[in-house]
């Protein structure tokens, strides 16, 4: 893992401190894949689940690998409740790349919000 990417994750555990997380952690099993960061914010007894992968490079976020996580994410994701990206401040992420995932910048700002994944209520 480069200095980059580990620089990334831990801005990310920062950026999910400061949405109020009561729980987080780097480098965690989820399925079949490994979650660079995931955080988790409990209100009124309710647990909101945050995913964070951290991408340094173009060819880093439009791999197979990534391309196959976020096709999970939209079509068979029932517990994450929020995905973000978080890349470093030389990426850019157009709005048709992963648009229901949220983008973070290396400076813990927002670039992009992120969309819920997944539905609370069933009918």
């Amino acid at each position: 893992m480069s200095e980059e990417h580990k620089k990334l994750e831990n801005i990310a555990i920062e950026w999910l401190y400061s949405n109020n997380c009561s729980l987080f952690a780097q480098e965690v099993p989820v399925g079949y894949e490994i979650a660079d960061a995931l955080g988790i914010k409990t209100q009124y007894g309710i647990n909101t689940i945050y995913y964070i992968e951290a991408k340094v490079s173009k060819s880093d976020l439009m791999c197979k690998k990534q391309k196959l996580i976020y096709r999970k994410s939209v079509e068979y994701n029932k517990d994450i409740d929020f995905y973000y990206l978080i890349v470093s401040d030389t990426l850019i992420i157009p709005n048709d790349i992963y648009p229901k995932w949220g983008v973070i910048n290396s400076r813990s700002e927002e670039r992009r919000v992120g969309k819920e994944c997944r539905s609370r209520w069933s009918p």
